[in-house]
């Protein structure tokens, strides 16, 4: 999103350079050498430009907070210097956001805009910065991690960055949660991040703000947008529970008193209203087996768990045309047929993906996807609720496809089984 900042002057100077002069912090524009990694140097205010990507939006440095952070700076001056990178690695790494950098930066911040703008706010000239070109490489961890040390972000906020990591470097819910490990002292969860990626699909209003402000939370909001399936909807819904002061579960019955099945027995639909969420699927449990232990048992459980996000992986990587007439036919037969531990199954992978489950009616890409993630989820419960010893070759072109789709590495009893190939049980 475009970012402010205030007019400055000077043309772009190279990548990893600052002027030199006769003292260490000279300002002088010329001559220039090159600059080291983790170097201390005195930058001019008007050629740092705020960071494109950093989620924060500019009326939040209006609020009463930032002014007694602003008061303290101009008491006690700023404490640790915010860190830069030069716009030319930036702009490299990020070159969809180089339109929000203006041209005549020298430096995009690192950390410490709140630093930078409390020192533009009482009219200072020069900063003192931490040149750090290798932050770039892990941005969105920088920026989710010294916002949780502040102020946190808004719920909002925090799924602009968790869908980044879905798109931009293909991860899911599970890997996300992995990658950031704890907010504050509380671990991050697959299905927390789920949740809050679903939320980015409320159009800019009266709800989506609610979220934003905490005065709706996460579960209801998500809770609403999946049973009422349309922003406009949750609108409604929002609106009735600040006008009548009721619950999100007193305005859902009022805006969706009869959510019925669908009367065809031709064509069912899975049951999109379900309050099951998460990022694995839940397999029948085998019973023990002579000579099992809880060694055998446990690694078992860690191959499902494993398979189970490769399942969602592979559905992240994949794309979806409009299906012909004889694909949608098997599609349809897929949905018709899948039980509903299948069904469910499948749409909890989606969304341990990050996806959105279709809403029906069902038709197109959205049909074919959610097929393709039933007819998944019925293949690992297929292997799951099997001992490995009777699988055959229907379970090993499953596991292959997770190897080949989603770099799954096999459990030593898996990989015996790919090597020697099975054979097909009557």
């Amino acid at each position: 999103m475009p970012r402010t900042k205030p007019g400055s002057q000077g043309g772009q100077k190279p990548d990893g350079q600052r002027p030199t002069g006769k003292g260490k912090n000279d300002t002088d524009r010329t001559p220039f050498r090159n600059m080291v990694e983790g170097e201390r140097f005195m930058a001019d205010i008007s050629q740092i430009a705020p960071n494109p990507r950093n989620v924060r939006e500019d009326w939040e440095w209006e609020e009463a907070d930032f002014e007694d952070f602003v008061g303290n700076v101009e008491q006690h001056d700023v404490l640790q210097d915010p860190t830069v990178i030069a716009k030319a690695v930036f702009v490299l790494k990020f070159p969809d956001d180089a339109k929000h950098v203006p041209e005549n930066a020298l430096w995009v911040l690192g950390m410490g805009e709140r630093r930078w703008r409390a020192a533009v706010r009482l009219g200072k000239k020069q900063l003192p910065v931490v040149l750090r070109n290798s932050s770039a490489d892990k941005m969105d961890e920088v920026l989710w991690s010294e916002n949780q040390s502040r102020k946190g972000l808004d719920p909002i906020q925090e799924a602009i960055i968790f869908q980044r990591f879905r798109t931009e470097q293909k991860l899911n819910a599970e890997q996300i949660a992995a990658r950031l490990g704890k907010r504050g002292d509380k671990a991050l969860s697959g299905s927390e991040i789920s949740k809050k990626i679903k939320l980015l699909q409320l159009t800019d209003g009266p709800a989506r703000r609610a979220v934003r402000q905490r005065k709706l939370g996460v579960d209801p909001a998500y809770q609403l947008l999946n049973k009422l399936r349309t922003t406009k909807k949750v609108e409604e819904a929002w609106a009735l529970m600040e006008r009548e002061g009721i619950g999100w579960q007193k305005a859902l019955e009022a805006l969706a008193p009869s959510e019925k099945k669908p009367s065809k027995k031709s064509e069912p639909q899975p049951n999109f209203s379900s309050t099951k969420t998460g990022t694995d699927i839940e397999t029948p449990k085998l019973p023990a087996q002579g000579g099992s232990s809880d060694v055998s048992n446990k690694a078992d459980a860690e191959a499902r768990r494993a398979r189970s996000i490769a399942c969602q992986h592979v559905l992240s990587q994949r794309t979806y045309g409009e299906p012909d007439e004889l694909a949608e036919r098997l599609a349809r037969s897929i949905l018709v047929h899948a039980g509903e531990p299948a069904a469910q199954a499948g749409m909890t992978l989606l969304e341990g993906a990050g996806i959105p489950v279709p809403e029906a009616p069902l038709n197109g890409t959205g049909l074919a996807r959610l097929a393709d993630a039933i007819a998944l989820a019925s293949d690992e419960f297929r292997a799951s609720s099997r001992s490995s010893s009777d699988w055959d070759e229907h379970d090993v072109r499953h596991i292959k496809q997770l190897v080949t789709e989603a770099g799954y590495a096999p459990s030593p009893t898996e990989a015996q089984h790919i090597a020697s190939g099975a054979e097909l049980q009557q």
